[in-house]
Formats: C-alpha cells, structure tokens, sequence
C-alpha cells in the first residue's frame, strides 16, 4: 500500500509539472505588451517635463530585424527623446543636480523591462567636443528556443552642449571623424558594460538615436552588422539581422569605398583633457575590404528622415556622404496625413503642435517678399517654393563655397566650424546670462560694429559673386554695382553712372512718399530722429521749421512732423500756407536748401576733406547748391572712406585692401567687446573652467572669422541666382520670417508623431489567421492567410516588398482569404518572408518562414498545444506503466 501511494504521489506530481510548464510555454507564445508612461524634456523648455504613454513588446525583436516593425519604430523614436538631460526639479539653471540627467532613460528603459541600466561618466560629467553619452541596459529573450541577450544601446540625443561641435569635424578618411570618435568611446563603454555584467552567448542589440544621436546610432548599428562584434571578444556572437538600429534625423555618415579598416578600428582611452573617458584599449581590424554603406547586411538600420529637415543633408551629400542602412520618408511616401500627425501631436507636445497650427507646420512653408510700399514681409506671388527645395538651396550654398571635401578641410572651414559649435553649444548652456544680461545691443559701440559688420559681410559676398559672374574686378567696381542695384530695388527705377544726387534724392523720397499709408517716409524721418547726433538734428529742425504750416500754434510740432514737413516739399514744393513759401517756391529749391545743410555739415564733420566731398556733391560749377554730383563721384568719395578706419584725432589705424578684410576686422572686433563681459559672468556662474573652454573658442574662431563668415553667409543667402538685391533680400527674409517651420521639422516629437500616426494605419487592418506559419523545405501545401480587411477594398498582394502576379494565388472574400500557391512558394528562398495585403486605405502584413528541415513544430498555439498533450500523455503512460510494475513486484 505505502509504495502504492508514493507511486500515484510521482505520478500526479509529473502529471501536474507537466501541465503547468504546458501552460507556461503556451503563455509565452502570446505576445505581452508592457503599456506605461514615460517622462521627456521639451525641446522648448529644457526644465519643464512632458509626459507621453507608450506600448512596448519583445515581439519585434523575435522577428529579423531586416522587417521593418512599426512598434519598435515608435518605441524608438521615444527612448531616443528620453535620452535628453533632465536635471531634477531645479528651476535654476546653476543649481542644477546633472546627477538627474540620465533620469528619464534609465526609467524608461527599467519600466520595459531592461536590467542594470547604467551610464558613462559624460551623462553626468562635463561634456567635451568629440565626447559622447550613452545609456546601457539588457534583458533575456527567447527566440524559437534559442536564448539572446537583448542590449539596449541609447546614445544622448539632446542636450549636448560642446559634444556637438564634434558635428563638424568630418576628416577625410571616408568615415565621418567627429561621430567616429562618439562612436568609439560608446564602444568602449558598451564592451565594459558586457564585461561587467558577464554577459556572453548570442547577442541582439537595440540601437536608437535622433540628429547626433541619430548619426552616433546609425555608425554603432553598423559596427555591429558590419563585422564589428570581434572587438568584445569571443564570448558573445550576432548577426546582421539581430541588429535593430532605429535612427531620426540622422545626418551622413559614411562615404562608399571606405577602408574598412578605418572604419572598424577603435580608438583607445584618449586622456589629456577626456579625463571622463571609458578606460579601453585600442582595437585594429585587420580583415581588409571596403564598406558598402547600402549592402544587405545593414537592412536592420532604418533611416527615418523628414523632407524638411536640412540636418539629415549634413556633411554635404555632394560629398558623396551618405548613411548606412535604408532611408526612409518619415510620412512613408504619402501614407500618412498631416492631420494624423497632428492628431497624435497634440497628446505628445503641446508647444510642438501649438508652433505647428499657429502657422510654423513645414506643410504651408512658402516664399516671401519684403515689400517696400508696407515695409512689411508678404508671400512673394512671383516664386513657387517648397521647404524641401528652400533647405536644398541652403546646403548648396554651403557646397558652392565649400565644394569638396578637401576645400572644407585644408581651407580651415572644418576648424572654424567646430569652433563656431563649441562656443554655441556653451552658449545655450549658458543662454540664461549670456543674451539677456550681457550683450546690450543699445551700446552705441557694439550696435556701431554690429551694424558695420553686416554691411562688410554683404559687400564682400556681393563681390564674391560679382567676381563670378564676370561683372566687377575690384572692390570700388562691386561697391558701384552695389549701389546702383539697391537704389534700383528700392524705386523700381534704373540708375547710371551719370544718375545725380539731386534725381537719386527725388526717387527716393517721391517713392517713400508714396508707399501706403506713407509708411516709407515715416520710417525715413523716424530713423533720422533716433540716429542722427542731437546737436546737428536741433539745427536741422530749427532750419526746417519754416516748411511746416501749424495752423493753431496749439500743439508744438514735434521733430518729425517738421522733417517730413521739409521732404514732402523737396519733392512737391513748399505748402502755400508756410512761412517757406515766401522765398522758396518750388521742390527743387527746397531740395537746394537741403544740399546747403547737408554741406555745411559735412565740412565740420569731415575737418580734414570736408570741403572737397561737399562741393564735389552739392555744388555745381557757378557755385550753386543743386546736388550735381553723380553715382561715380559718390563711390568715389564713399569708398576710400570705408576702406579705413582712422581714429579720434584722424590718423589712420587701419586700412583694407577687400571688403572681406574689412569684414573680419569689424567682427573680431566685435567679438572683443562682447566677450569681456561674457567671460567674466561664465566664470562667476560656471566656473574657471567652462571660461577657460568658451575663450579657447572664442580665440580659436578669430583665427578662422574668414570661414565662419563664408560658411553662414552663404548658407543663409545664396540661391543659386547670382547677384540680385532682391534675391538677396527675398532668400534673408524667407529664412528669418519662417524659421520654426525650418527647426519644427528636426524637433523629435514630430518625428514620434509619424511613428504613432504609422503604427495606428498599420493597425488598421490586422492578421486574422495564418501569421508566422513555417514551411517545411518540401513545400507540400499552400499556404493560406486572412486579413482583416474589407475584400472590395483589397487591390494588391505584396511579398517582401514586390507585387505579386495574381496568377500566383487566390483571393476570396471574409475578410480577406489570401491562398499561395505551392507552386509559387517553390520559387522562394529558406528565411522569413513578408507577405502585405494593400488595400485602398491602408495594409496589414504576415510573416512566415520558409525553412529546410522535412518537419518542424507550428509555433501557432493551438499546434504547442497538441506538441505538449503529446508530451503529457507519454509521461503519463510511463507512470501508468510504473505503477502496474510496482504493484506486480513490490
């Protein structure tokens, strides 16, 4: 009896093992979706918090990642927005805790269930140009019975600060230098993470990044696919299709033909100043062979890039730069509407979705005028323009001056850039006392500089161009070109080397005069009023008082009723009702009157030429004051002034030989009068060393002023047109009356705003019956799948990407029921295939696999199911057996 019952006891404890761990494994067939919410920082206000919910799965991660899964595009794009500082609850920028800065990620990687998530030293410690931040985690999955390591790798994709000077340190090996170096010391980093965590076996990674990010993701994602793993040593293994790299905004990153021995080999622990760098060794591939940025084995990166955003055009495609990997359209080729993205952005951002209906949406982007009449911005009804076609422009105008690679490297553009960056990426660290507190734009010197380096750089790139165009050989020949198109622009009239002072002065004010609502001379007089030294405007004003008629005497005049009194009669004549009128009785005397003023003020003005310049201007041979001299005696006389600079006293101090000389002198210039102030505020609220670093930029920028100059201007004004002052104009007004549309379309939460609105269509339509089915290699029987979708609907049948032939399958109603011939399915290849029902609103995808062995197990649920009955009544019948056996011979 006792042997009777310990028997049984085996026999039921078997049975109920077995059924459990039946239980277990059919429950983790079924896909389980961890559904929370995450915390991210504005990219409008870097200490105020948002909130966004998320949906997360392993599912994506059991399928090649040369499948693009749009739950893994989504919860990419968000992981990639955590990844931006957050620095606590301080309001105060100074007292912020940067121990809180890799909060978000390391939450929301946690909350997905990913273990030991840590961070190298530059998430919390200074950041260095060339640096890089990364956040790690890992978890266990299984695939079809085979274990992996899952490794979350999660570059910083905002708050950068000096890293991103490293933007612009592209090299000339093939392999972009600066996101190399990022790359390198997150390599580092993640080989430390495997060591540390005695992680070994068959790895997949999960890579994801926006903007710098992005490029750092985009480089570390082919690293991986691309040969890499030999640098973490033989304890862990991958293949191309465990690598799922999901990038935003990514700029170029590689040249086809690149030494992969350059590409593959990494750096070691740099010391110096990178005191924060990850300890590593140096590693060098040896295996030869050049990179194919666009070779199947980097299908699991995927590129997502809006139209709209000119960061993902960088470094210069004419360059032959590129990423790796497949890029796709973030809309996905029309598939998505904006009001579906608005939809979805409005829950994500509301300061992104505000800017966006409040007329920044990069959808109704459109060219603009300046018109004179207003003096205000319009759409310019002559020119159709997109914002994709508006960014191409810029970047060509960076590529028209700096056309190749070689240009940008040895010409010194790659030095001054990186150092225009460091001091911008300081900048914003420091925007809180830097714009409001230090640079007083009032200060009569630095607005004098300000004002005298805008109108340099202008000539000096009108001159440029001229210079191409074959229509000037020197400087005074530009200065007249000039001039004489900007008085064209501004009257609509054609003027000449013979054209007087006296006809440019009557253009000037019967247009201004006639502008709406006279805001022209409006502007004019209230200009002169502000600018002009108050000694000569009170002798001005008391001459000119005579031209004004106050018919009551109740309220005093004010300066500029009687100036634009005085003009309007120097183009039509002195009112009949003005004391004027007695001696003066037409425009051109009144305009003689004004010649005398102005020439008696230039001579006290200009002690030791004045006489010359106001005869040679204002008086005619009988010693009249008519405005007689012409466009060329102006120039003349204008250009050697602004070609030197002389001091108080009159003694030259300085003297230019291009207009781009002149330009460079007045910016660093600039830039020393600005930079006392801000070094000693960076000192007092950053410390020795953050002021150090900003004047090292600051020093470092003087010496390349002449490329940093080139390289802005011509990317925020060329159009590819030639000289124009219209152009010019047009192209400066465009930028700088539209710029949120330009930097809405980069902002990460649009870009998750296209990954919801596709993941949603995807959900449209859903696979009813027959998805992940396995094909034996004897491809014995059709293969039958349904979609949800409405039959009337359906217009096509896609396998991995292709139309098929309708000859190769069946297709009948409720919903959908799709049949693949065997015959078809024999044309196949052995691995996973994707098969997309298209309809007219939407698709849903199925994905089987095709594999060579002559009987596997359907991973559908129902067959695991009989697999584990199998299993349950063969132990039973052992134990039954057993216990027949104990009762016989016990």
């Amino acid at each position: 009896m006792k042997y009777r019952i310990i028997s049984l006891f085996i026999f039921f404890t078997f049975l109920f093992s077995n059924f459990f761990t039946m239980n277990a494994l059919a429950l983790n067939e079924e896909q389980s979706v961890i559904k929370g919410k995450y915390q991210y920082t504005s990219n409008e206000h870097d200490n105020i918090q948002l909130e966004d919910s998320f949906e997360y799965s392993d599912e994506c991660f059991k399928k090649s990642s040369f499948l693009e899964c749009s739950n893994l595009e989504t919860i990419s794009s968000q992981v990639a927005i955590s990844s931006a500082s957050w620095y606590g609850e301080s309001i105060d920028k100074y007292e912020r805790d940067n121990s809180y800065n890799a909060h978000n990620v390391i939450d929301f990687l946690t909350k997905i269930g990913f273990e030991d998530v840590s961070t190298n030293k530059y998430y919390t410690l200074e950041k260095l140009d060339n640096s890089a931040s990364v956040a790690v985690g890992h978890k266990k999955i299984n695939v079809s019975g085979n274990d992996y390591t899952l490794l979350a790798i999660i570059p910083r994709s905002a708050s950068y600060k000096q890293e991103w000077s490293g933007n612009f340190w592209v090299g000339s090996d093939g392999i972009h230098k600066g996101f190399k170096a990022g790359r390198d010391e997150i390599l580092r980093y993640v080989k430390k993470y495997i060591k540390d965590n005695n992680i070994e076996g068959n790895l997949k990674v999960w890579i994801t990044g926006h903007s710098r990010g992005a490029a750092l993701s985009n480089m570390l994602g082919a690293f991986f696919a691309g040969g890499g793993i030999d640098y973490f040593g033989s304890s862990v293994s991958i293949t191309s299709e465990d690598v799922y790299c999901y990038t935003y905004a990514t700029p170029t990153t590689i040249t086809p033909g690149t030494f992969k021995n350059i590409e593959l080999s990494v750096e070691g622990y740099r010391g110096g100043k990178y005191l924060n760098d990850t300890e590593g060794d140096s590693y060098t591939y040896t295996k030869g062979g050049v990179v194919d940025p666009k070779s199947e084995v980097y299908n699991g990166i995927h590129n997502f890039i809006s139209p709209y955003d000119f960061i993902a055009l960088l470094p210069l495609t004419t360059w032959n730069y590129t990423h790796y990997g497949n890029d796709i359209s973030f809309d996905h080729d029309g598939k998505i509407k904006e009001e579906d993205i608005l939809e979805e952005l409005k829950r994500i951002s509301p300061y992104a979705y505000n800017k966006f209906v409040g007329g920044s949406r990069p959808s109704s982007f459109e060219a603009k005028t300046f018109d004179i009449n207003t003096l205000k911005i319009i759409k310019d009804e002559n020119k159709k323009l997109d914002l994709p076609t508006f960014v191409r422009n810029r970047i060509d105008g960076l590529a028209h001056k700096a056309g190749s690679i070689d240009i940008y490297n040895n010409e010194k553009y790659q030095d001054g850039l990186i150092d225009a960056a460091g001091i911008y990426g300081m900048a914003l660290e420091g925007k809180d006392f830097i714009i409001p507190d230090v640079i007083n734009f009032d200060d009569k010197n630095i607005k004098e500089d300000l004002i005298y380096s805008l109108i340099y750089t202008y000539l000096s790139y009108a001159s440029d161009l001229l210079k191409e165009e074959n229509k000037s050989e020197s400087e005074i020949d530009t200065l007249k070109i000039v001039f004489e198109d900007l008085i064209t622009y501004l009257t609509d009239e054609k003027v000449n080397d013979n054209t007087t002072l006296d006809q440019l002065l009557e253009l000037i004010l019967k247009k201004a005069f006639e502008s709406e609502e006279e805001v022209l001379i409006d502007s004019l007089v209230n200009l002169i009023v502000q600018e002009m030294p108050s000694d000569y405007k009170n002798i001005l004003v008391e001459l000119t008082k005579k031209y004004y008629n106050n018919e009551n005497n109740e309220i005093e005049a004010s300066d500029e009723d009687i100036l634009k009194a005085f003009f309007r009669a120097c183009v039509y004549g002195p009112g009949e009702d003005t004391e004027a009128y007695e001696t003066i009785k037409t425009a051109k005397d009144a305009r003689s009157e004004l010649y005398g003023i102005l020439g008696l003020a230039i001579v006290f003005a200009v002690p030791d030429n004045g006489y010359n310049i106001s005869s040679t201007l204002f008086v005619d041979e009988e010693g009249n004051y008519t405005g007689c001299g012409t466009i060329k005696d102006i120039v003349d006389i204008i250009y050697p002034m602004i070609m030197n600079i002389k001091d108080a006293d009159g003694i030259e101090i300085e003297k230019f030989d291009s207009f781009s000389d002149a330009a460079d002198y007045r910016m660093i210039e600039l830039l020393d009068k600005l930079s006392i102030d801000i070094l000693n505020d960076a000192k007092d609220q950053y410390g020795e060393s953050f002021m150090n670093d900003l004047k090292g930029h600051i020093e470092s920028a003087k010496t390349y002023i002449t490329e940093i100059r080139n390289a802005f201007v011509y990317f925020f004004l060329y159009d590819g047109n030639g000289y124009s002052t219209e152009n010019i104009i047009n192209t400066l007004v465009t930028f700088i009356s539209t710029p949120e549309a330009i930097t809405l379309a980069h902002y990460n939460e649009v870009y998750i705003a296209y990954a919801k609105a596709h993941e949603k269509l995807n959900g449209v339509y859903s696979i009813l019956e027959g998805d992940n089915q396995v094909i034996t290699s004897d491809k014995s029987k059709d293969l039958v799948v349904k979609a949800s979708g409405e039959f009337s609907k359906f217009v096509a049948l896609k396998m991995d990407g292709n139309v098929i032939s309708e000859d190769n399958y069946t297709a009948v109603s409720g919903s959908t029921i799709v049949t693949l011939n065997k015959s078809y399915l024999e044309t196949l290849d052995e691995g996973v295939h994707t098969l997309s029902f298209i309809y007219t609103d939407g698709e849903a995808d199925a994905t089987f696999t095709i594999n060579n062995v002559t009987s596997i197990n359907n991973p559908e649920t129902s067959d695991n199911i009989m697999h584990y009955m199998s299993m349950l009544c063969l132990s039973s019948a052992i134990f039954v057996g057993l216990a027949f056996y104990l009762k016989k011979h016990i």
